[in-house]
């Protein structure tokens, strides 16, 4: 689309957008915890009992941190794409719609791997959810890129290398996450704990 062509179109403030861009994420992030379960107690409390339950929470448990930590993360990002926009268009909405959409589903993907204790298939199915919310977040970000006429005067944030960084990167962790399963489960979640890591990484590179 040509300057001109994205300029003829109506355009809209970005409060509302931001506002329940806002309501999904922490409703999303509050239900994620709900799978957390307390174990019911027994007739006779024994405390060898309760870390056997706690011990069958453990699932649950790394799949809400890594879930927790990864959408915070998409959370900071989204707002540092939001801030560089003064005003927004119907793509801008849809595309948003369409990250809000992946993030809405991740309490069903991490309840998947408690449900069925690291079964491959949940854990495939987990993986596929955040390696698609990344590359979503990456295209919006390289939508607020490209749309420059949208842009506030007064902001500026590096939407370029969010674009190029998530678009990539995320997709190539949901790929590591499922061939890690041939080797062991737990490991193939485990991965995704590193990529904050090299989020973090590539981050103070580009701001050297």
């Amino acid at each position: 689309m040509t300057a001109g062509a994205g300029k003829s179109r109506p355009t809209y403030a970005t409060d509302r957008l931001g506002a329940l861009s806002d309501g999904v994420f922490a409703i999303v992030l509050t239900l994620l915890v709900l799978d957390l379960k307390i174990p019911e107690l027994p007739g006779q409390f024994a405390e060898r009992q309760m870390l056997a339950d706690l011990e069958g929470q453990l699932p649950n448990f790394l799949a809400w941190l890594i879930s927790f930590i990864l959408l915070a993360r998409f959370w900071i990002v989204h707002h540092a794409v939001l801030a560089t926009l003064g005003r927004c268009h119907t793509g801008t909405i849809v595309w948003n719609f369409v990250v809000l959409g992946l993030v809405s589903l991740m309490p069903f993907a991490a309840g998947l791997i408690g449900m069925y204790e690291y079964d491959p298939l949940a854990i495939s199915i987990f993986a596929i959810m955040l390696g698609a919310t990344g590359l979503a977040i990456g295209l919006l970000a390289r939508h607020a890129a490209t749309e420059t006429h949208l842009h506030r005067s007064d902001q500026v944030t590096d939407v370029q290398w969010h674009w190029k960084y998530h678009a990539r990167v995320l997709p190539a962790f949901a790929v590591a996450s499922i061939l890690l399963l041939a080797v062991e489960e737990v490991a193939s979640l485990a991965i995704w704990v590193i990529e904050p890591v090299a989020a973090l990484y590539g981050s103070m590179r580009r701001h050297r």
